[in-house]
């Protein structure tokens, strides 16, 4: 079945990208003590973008994993089209950052059994348990994402109705709990594939409920839960950013999680007309959300490189040309390197015999 391509989830990625980007900014320059306790709080809340590339891939994953599992080449066209897609610019990046980086920074190169973890995408563990590794920071997340990609399609594949409902169900339990433990023996719950689950099986449910045309009612509830949510998503990594207290970290992601999953199936649930589905499918937001992952896996060599070697010391023009710069870097990867193993994806089609969404009613 060939579902709707739906071009406002663009917009919401292009946003996460944005977040991600801003919590990442070196803010030093702020002098006063107001101002540097409120800008130091704010990137604390863009670090919850990568929560939204989450519940953005377990919807889209899914979406398309429950209407190609009829067809032929199930697992071999997803495995395919995931490696086309992450793999080229994935080790791009890290042999750009073992090689060239380390002499255009001035940072010691990198041994290789410090590397090891990133090339073999177990860098969340090595993280999280604090074996000794270095590699290009925002990758942690794309490990979790490959992680999900392992063993989400058999579970689609074998399981219907209520069964991958409740399959949903203990992945939320299973996040919650590995969080528990990891808290109670100090380690880092940001990190950790089976911490951070609960955000890729939310965007899992909105598939399930088969978000993606008008529904008034659908809509109805999704504003409410977003509200509350992000107000409870402020107060939580505003008063309680970094270490906080271990209750904090146990509910906070899925407090994140809930809140951004709402979001998508609100944005989802409006007519075309609304005024923010139109924003969202803005040129700007849409051509960000199409670099959106050059823009994320490059935007924090492009900050260190450019305050190495082009920093003016007129500090809003720094910023301004840091973030132009990435956008240059990101956009010339897409169209030489990205877009060309995208052409390539279409060899292998993703869908299947022509299938309804189940609803979780089913058995």
């Amino acid at each position: 079945m060939k579902i709707s391509y739906f071009k406002e989830l663009d917009g919401i990625r292009a946003i996460a990208a944005l977040m991600v980007m801003v919590s990442h900014y070196d803010y030093s320059f702020f002098n006063s003590n107001v101002g540097r306790y409120f800008i130091s709080r704010a990137p604390v809340i863009g670090q919850s973008g990568v929560s939204i590339f989450f519940a953005l891939s377990g919807f889209l994953i899914t979406r398309i994993l429950i209407a190609s599992k009829s067809g032929e080449h199930y697992f071999k066209n997803f495995y395919i089209r995931r490696t086309l897609r992450i793999f080229p610019l994935y080790y791009l990046v890290l042999a750009f950052y073992y090689s060239a980086y380390p002499y255009l920074s001035g940072e010691s190169p990198t041994p290789f059994f410090e590397q090891i973890y990133y090339w073999l995408y177990l860098q969340d563990f090595a993280v999280t348990f604090n074996w000794p590794s270095n590699g290009p920071g925002p990758f942690w997340s794309l490990s979790i994402e490959e992680h999900f990609y392992l063993f989400w399609p058999f579970l689609v594949y074998i399981l219907h109705g209520k069964k991958l409902f409740y399959t949903i169900g203990g992945l939320l339990l299973l996040s919650i709990g590995t969080r528990v433990v990891l808290t109670a023996y100090h380690l880092k719950v940001f990190y950790f594939t089976f911490s951070r689950l609960d955000e890729l099986a939310l965007g899992a449910l909105l598939a399930m409920l088969n978000f993606g045309t008008e529904d008034k009612k659908k809509a109805a509830w999704c504003l409410p839960v977003f509200v509350i949510g992000l107000l409870a998503t402020v107060f939580l990594f505003v008063l309680f950013s970094g270490d906080a207290l271990p209750g904090v970290q146990v509910i906070k992601y899925c407090v994140v999680a809930i809140t951004y999953s709402s979001l998508i199936g609100l944005v989802l649930s409006m007519p075309d007309a609304h005024i923010l589905k139109r924003l969202l499918k803005g040129r700007f937001l849409l051509y960000t959300g199409k670099i959106s992952y050059g823009l994320y896996a490059y935007h924090l060599m492009c900050f260190s490189l450019y305050r190495a070697h082009l920093k003016t010391g007129y500090v809003w023009l720094d910023f301004i040309l840091s973030f132009a710069i990435t956008y240059i870097v990101a956009g010339l990867s897409y169209r030489f390197i990205e877009s060309y193993f995208l052409r390539l994806k279409n060899r292998f089609a993703a869908y299947g015999k022509p299938v309804s969404l189940p609803p979780i009613s089913a058995s």
